[in-house]
This record gives C-alpha cells, sequence and structure tokens, in this order.
C-alpha cells in the first residue's frame, strides 16, 4: 500500500512539473516573465479560467523567482488560487493572507488569521520569495513597518547564554499576556526555569529550559497535554503584527 501511495505521489509530483514547464514555454508568458525582469510591478492577464490562473502565476514565480502578490476578488476565490498553488509549488513557497477579525456578529479576532498574516510578514522581512494570496479585506489593516518589526524580533538558540529576566521583560514588552498555562498564540508562562511561548508566528508554541543564564533545550510542546514534543536548535519569537 504505501509503495502505491509513494508511487501515486511521484506520478502525480512528475505531472505537476511536466505541466508547469509546459506553461513556461507559452509566448504569452515568456512575454509576461520579459515584462516582469524589467522591473515592471504589475501585469495584467485575461482570458484565463479556472485553475489555468494558478498554473500562470506557478509558471511565473519559477521563471522569476521573486515574491509575487495574487490579488483575487474574494476570501473563497483566494482560497481556491492558494490551495491549487499549494499543489503547484509546495506550501514552502505559497502563503495565505487573510484579514485578521472574523466576519461575524462579534467581529472578534481570530487568533489563528493572526498567526497567518505573521508568517507572511516574517517570510518577507527575510527575503525568501514566495507567492502571497490575498483578498482586499486582508489589505485594509494597518501593518507593523519593516524596520520597526526587525528590532521586535527575538532570536533565541539552543545554549545560548541570556538572563531569564530580560527574555520576561521583552515578552513584556512585545504585549504577551503572563499565564499559569500557555494555550494560545500571544502568551507566555514562566515556571521555575521553564519558560512556554506562543509566538505569533508558528504553529506550535515553544519550551525554554535554562540552566542559570544558558539556554539548555528547545522544544516545541502540546498545548492540551501540555507535554513536550520535537527539540529544535533555534527558533524566532515574532510579537503581534
Amino acid at each position: 500500500m504505501n509503495y502505491r501511495l509513494n508511487r501515486s505521489a511521484t506520478l502525480k509530483s512528475i505531472a505537476i512539473e511536466s505541466l508547469l514547464r509546459l506553461y513556461q514555454q507559452h509566448p504569452a508568458l515568456k512575454a509576461g516573465v520579459s515584462l516582469l525582469s524589467e522591473n515592471k510591478e504589475n501585469l495584467h492577464l485575461s482570458g484565463l479560467n479556472g485553475s489555468t490562473t494558478s498554473l500562470c502565476l506557478g509558471s511565473l514565480f519559477i521563471s522569476l523567482e521573486r515574491t509575487c502578490l495574487v490579488l483575487e476578488d474574494d476570501a473563497e476565490r483566494a482560497g481556491y488560487v492558494y490551495q491549487d498553488l499549494v499543489q503547484l509549488l509546495g506550501p514552502e513557497n505559497v502563503r495565505f493572507y487573510p484579514p485578521s477579525f472574523k466576519r461575524t456578529l462579534s467581529n472578534g479576532e481570530d487568533p489563528g488569521s493572526t498567526i497567518l498574516r505573521t508568517d507572511v510578514l516574517n517570510t518577507l522581512q527575510q527575503g525568501n520569495p514566495c507567492v502571497v494570496v490575498a483578498y482586499p479585506e486582508s489589505l485594509l489593516e494597518n501593518v507593523i513597518p519593516d524596520h520597526e518589526l526587525k528590532t521586535k524580533l527575538l532570536d533565541l538558540h539552543q545554549g545560548e547564554r541570556i538572563d531569564t529576566g530580560f527574555v520576561i521583560e521583552l515578552l513584556h514588552d512585545y504585549g504577551f499576556e503572563r499565564v499559569d498555562y500557555v494555550y494560545e498564540p500571544g502568551q507566555f508562562s514562566v515556571r521555575g526555569s521553564l519558560i512556554d511561548v506562543f509566538s505569533w508566528g508558528n504553529e506550535w508554541p515553544y519550551r525554554l529550559d535554562f540552566f542559570g543564564d544558558e539556554l539548555e533545550s528547545l522544544r516545541t510542546f502540546n498545548i492540551e497535554t501540555q507535554l513536550s514534543k520535537d527539540q529544535v536548535t533555534a527558533i524566532r519569537i515574532i510579537p503581534k503584527t
């Protein structure tokens, strides 16, 4: 069964790569790449239907190797294009940028959407090329300026020496809420030599284990069981953007 699944996935990957190469050879796409390579910032494509839009966008991204913003009409259309591009380019090359607030009677903030938005800003700040899929509502909210975001990133590495009091004070300054147990983004807790923190730019929260001022280990942990998961060697803590 595993062999069949792996073989099917491999054939699918080969088919996608072949399709993208075919689109890259289209005269219209070549002309688009040429225009964008001349520092043109916008390109208008017409006559595209269904997944041909995503195929063209994927081909352009592969040819240009630079960040592209795809602005769709609404959330539903943006979701379809995002899923298509993930299939074509892989999740590491595509980002979804939703508004941070839910369209409900309460209009409450959605932590999941805030994480996605923060991930986009962090990816752009690092200079990693990607395709960002958004829709008009996504762009109506103010975001932290790039130069200010750079000053509010906390990079930590296993084995480095850093004062725990400094880390706690910095988390306070970044707007993180101190709680007994961490269960959602924007929170941190302190228990003896452990600092648990759920950054706005990560899927899992982190557990920092100190031995004096030495950061002895870094691990992700499960918010439901509060048990440690995977060990990592470096993390980036990102404030709410």
